[in-house]
């Protein structure tokens, strides 16, 4: 059964029709889990893309930031390697998106000073005893260089267009007739199977796996992991936006909030953008 899970979300995470694929590869790892977006504007809800930009269709996942150098965010992980990947600090997040740039030979986005390394208690998961991690902290967040052709978070405004796929609502709805009700279906399904496994706590599912995509050919907006997205200015608070875990049909939030940049939390997690030339 879940073979032929996989194989479904695998077609699933090739995009929509229309959505054009990155080809070739950024890199080893990224494939085609990248799609270009054009620019456009929602006004009434702040949410604009002023450039093209290739964005990753679902967020980072625990193998993905693995293979570039990051440290183990949450060990006990029932839901294994192709989960987003959460619990980094903002330091860490830019410091990923610095790690895939310089993979490809191309300057990175983010100029991170005043970071040095902390230990961190990693958040309890169920089977896993409370241990300690090495985590980059950084004094405060900074905006990526202008105009940068490396990798880095979306801004807010860039987050809530893709979120909303170019429309108005305020929910990350997907494009197919009937969707929703089988991704809320789907997300049941699991939630029940995961809270008989851990005793009633909701854990995050494999990014991408449930919710059909919106009209970029994107998921995860509002479900799963909420997302660190990239400074405006200078500051010891960064931004995340969408839901945390939760499921869809609860709460469908595109909304954002703030957390100290010396700081994580453990439903937080992170994807990436590139300029589009």
């Amino acid at each position: 059964m879940l073979g032929a899970l996989v194989a479904c979300i695998a077609v699933l995470l090739g995009g929509c029709a229309g959505a054009e694929v990155a080809e070739p590869p950024f890199d080893a790892m990224s494939g085609s889990r990248f799609v270009r977006v054009e620019p456009g504007e929602v006004a009434a809800a702040g949410a604009a893309l002023d450039a093209p930009l290739w964005v990753m269709t679902t967020e980072v996942t625990r193998s993905e930031w693995r293979a570039f150098g990051g440290t183990e965010t949450l060990g006990g992980d029932l839901c294994g390697d192709n989960c987003p990947v959460t619990a980094m600090t903002w330091g860490e997040a830019a410091a990923h998106a610095n790690a895939r740039s310089e993979a490809l030979g191309i300057p990175a986005c983010y100029e991170l000073s005043g970071c040095v390394e902390q230990q961190v208690s990693v958040p309890m998961v169920p089977g896993q005893r409370v241990r300690w991690r090495q985590a980059l902290v950084c004094a405060e967040s900074v905006a990526a260089r202008p105009a940068c052709a490396g990798f880095r978070l979306p801004t807010r405004a860039e987050w809530q267009y893709l979120a909303r796929a170019g429309g108005a609502h305020d929910s990350a709805a997907c494009a197919g007739a009937g969707c929703e009700a089988r991704g809320a279906a789907a997300v049941e399904a699991w939630s029940m199977e995961q809270q008989a496994a851990t005793g009633g706590l909701w854990l995050p599912y494999p990014a991408g796996w449930f919710w059909e995509p919106n009209g970029f050919g994107l998921r995860g907006f509002s479900d799963n992991a909420s997302e660190w997205v990239q400074a405006e200015e200078v500051r010891a608070l960064g931004e995340r936006c969408g839901d945390s875990y939760l499921p869809r049909g609860t709460t469908g939030s595109l909304a954002c909030d703030r957390l100290p940049v010396s700081g994580f939390s453990a439903t937080t997690g992170l994807r990436l953008v590139r300029r589009a030339e």
